[in-house]
């Protein structure tokens, strides 16, 4: 994750990257998270699209593309093998040092508790 970031931060101002997903509303939800991590002065455009063929002209400009976890496949064909886009996925899994900071700043404890169920069907 932290090296997906800091390939942002190393893209010129103004440079076009797509964050690329099936659907809308998480791609913009990303571009909001990035513009909030201090990378608004790139040019984050949401690129939403369910086949190659419609997300291949959102791409067709951009230096970088952010992909989501859904979109990886349809993003690789829509570039067509271009090895000039910086394709970045999207991280899945929070780094063990962010949880670690989180539980020390909220005072939880490292070991997860077990929920123990009583019913018949379990």
């Amino acid at each position: 994750a932290q090296e997906a970031f800091n390939s942002l931060r190393t893209l010129p101002a103004d440079s076009l990257v797509a964050i690329a997903s099936r659907d809308w509303l998480h791609a913009a939800r990303v571009r909001r998270s990035l513009e909030q991590c201090g990378l608004g002065a790139l040019r984050l455009e949401v690129a939403a699209g369910q086949t190659p063929s419609a997300l291949a002209p959102m791409l067709a400009g951009a230096r970088a593309v952010l992909v989501t976890p859904d979109c990886r496949e349809i993003a690789r064909e829509a570039l067509g093998g271009r090895t000039d886009v910086l394709l970045l996925p999207e991280p899945t899994e929070v780094p063990a040092e962010a949880l670690g900071l989180i539980r020390r700043t909220l005072g939880v404890p490292a070991a997860e508790h077990r929920v123990h169920v009583r019913s018949a069907w379990v």
